[in-house]
């Protein structure tokens, strides 16, 4: 069932593909053409769902069909591409807001294991695990096939509302960052929440970063640490504790980090979305940090250089404004908004180009540092 329905995901991405070139050309599309490929993929729809009972590709497939919706509801009004317009669509059908544990981290399982079967590129997978006091860090090495010389890494901290998750996700993204850049990419399964403190999962990002000072021969001047969201919250916060103990990353990338945990640029009525995370903020316990601003009272003197991204249609957006204000008179801090896109949209580089370049731009910038 699984390996039918991603061939039929598949099979439906290439139908929303060649809409979108067609309509990217502006070729005059007919009514008998239109009909047609409504048809087609309402015919690709009704194959996957009644005859594949795989979630992930019944999600993949929930999003595409909400092309046809854009296209007729919208009339493409934004900038974005026909593929973009669906996936967003597609993910504010039926959303209802996760307020349980065992449900979201089922619900990260299930995309680490779908976005898993997108990683392309020649890559050698190491999982392992770390030893750190009294207890077990489970991690995952990335390293491509041609890796450039140095032993330039990338130490990625996955997110995940601070709650779930685990070392493959996001790996769609981050292995993608090290193919293209050269980079090994050490990915961690770091404690969480509730059962553990925020000061749980940066000691173990801290400790992470000094495994592989002495275990894989790399120096300071090649670590960057990088994360999404909750991810790009605890890479600030481990990247000022590894300063505190006389360590410094070459640089810290945070795309739509999450720092104020109660969020409170935002007003109701909330959204699905934003219940959830503030739902989650609520089981976040930290003993050094302020349970409401993470990075309240912190100093960034001899902060690495930082790259901040989001979205404009970002749940963190205004948690990443207000980061780079704070930083930028402080810190060599760069900002990008990519008008339209949502939390962490370059995890899905594959599926569409806006998605596709916001990669390619962190790409460039993590190039322009070694």
């Amino acid at each position: 069932n699984q390996m039918m329905g991603k061939k039929y995901a598949e099979l439906f991405c290439l139908i929303i593909q060649s809409v979108n070139d067609l309509l990217n050309s502006k070729l005059l599309i007919s009514t008998w053409n239109f009909f047609a490929s409504v048809v087609g993929a309402l015919l690709a729809f009704y194959i996957l769902t009644h005859f594949c009972s795989h979630p992930s590709s019944k999600y993949y497939v929930s999003h595409s069909i909400n092309t046809f919706r854009t296209f007729v509801e919208d009339n493409r009004t934004n900038n974005l591409s026909f593929s973009a317009n669906a996936f967003y669509n597609g993910l504010k059908e039926g959303k209802r807001a996760l307020l349980d544990v065992v449900e979201q981290r089922q619900l990260y399982q299930i995309f680490d294991n779908e976005l898993g079967s997108w990683i392309r590129g020649e890559l050698d997978i190491q999982d392992f695990v770390l030893k750190h006091d009294d207890h077990d860090i489970v991690a995952q090495l990335v390293v491509p096939k041609f890796s450039v010389s140095g032993g330039k890494t990338i130490l990625y901290v996955h997110g995940g509302k601070f709650i779930a998750g685990c070392q493959r996700t996001d790996r769609v993204l981050s292995s993608e960052l090290g193919h293209r850049s050269g980079a090994q990419v050490l990915s961690i399964d770091y404690r969480k929440c509730p059962e553990y403190t925020i000061d749980n999962s940066v000691e173990d990002i801290v400790a992470s970063y000094v495994w592989l000072l002495q275990n894989k021969s790399t120096q300071q001047h090649n670590i960057i640490i990088a994360g999404t969201s909750s991810g790009a919250g605890l890479a600030i916060l481990a990247t000022h504790k590894l300063i505190s103990l006389s360590y410094k990353p070459l640089a810290v990338i945070a795309i739509s980090p999450w720092t104020n945990l109660k969020m409170a640029h935002k007003q109701p009525p909330y959204s699905p979305d934003e219940i959830s995370y503030i739902w989650a903020a609520s089981l976040v316990e930290s003993n050094e940090y302020s349970t409401i601003d993470l990075i309240d009272g912190i100093n960034f003197e001899g902060f690495p250089p930082l790259l901040i991204t989001a979205g404009g249609d970002d749940i963190m957006l205004e948690n990443s404004k207000i980061l780079y204000h704070l930083l930028e008179k402080k810190v060599d801090v760069n900002m990008k908004v990519y008008s339209g896109l949502g939390t962490s949209f370059q995890i899905y580089h594959h599926m569409f180009p806006e998605a596709h370049d916001g990669m390619l731009d962190i790409v460039t910038w993590i190039n322009s540092r070694w």
